[in-house]
């Protein structure tokens, strides 16, 4: 279906919901004025599924030290 759509011109992103709620959990724990926060947020509906599971893992070492 993707290709299909794709080569009708339209634009298509594939969402990943569970990897998007767990970063978003685990930036819970972040200020809310902190601006890669922010950032990350902004652009995760569009990033690819690669792109949000190196965020993940960043957070997941971040927690890990805290």
């Amino acid at each position: 279906m993707k290709s299909f759509l794709e080569r009708e011109g339209y634009l298509v992103s594939e969402r990943y919901p569970e990897t998007e709620e767990e970063i978003k959990k685990l930036l819970a724990g972040f200020p809310d004025d902190d601006p890669n926060k922010m950032d990350i947020l902004k652009h995760l509906p569009e990033m690819s599924r690669l792109e949000q599971t190196m965020f993940l893992a960043g957070l997941k070492k971040i927690e890990k030290k805290s």
